[in-house]
């Protein structure tokens, strides 16, 4: 699926494709596990709209 982002123009051409994917699977992972230790009160929606945020890059501050 990023591959084939890549090939549409849709993500950046300098990307690892390999390395992004295994970095994504961590953090999805870690997320959720995370998330069952010690955060069980939130939902899922909740983590799903923060994780869409880190996919998205909308984690700076104002500038």
């Amino acid at each position: 699926m990023l591959r084939e982002g890549v090939e549409a123009g849709e993500l950046s051409e300098e990307i690892d494709v390999q390395l992004t994917a295994a970095a994504l699977v961590g953090m999805v992972l870690v997320a959720a596990l995370d998330w069952q230790a010690f955060q069980s009160e939130r939902s899922l929606d909740d983590v799903h709209a923060a994780l869409s945020r880190l996919l998205h890059g909308r984690v700076g501050g104002r500038r």
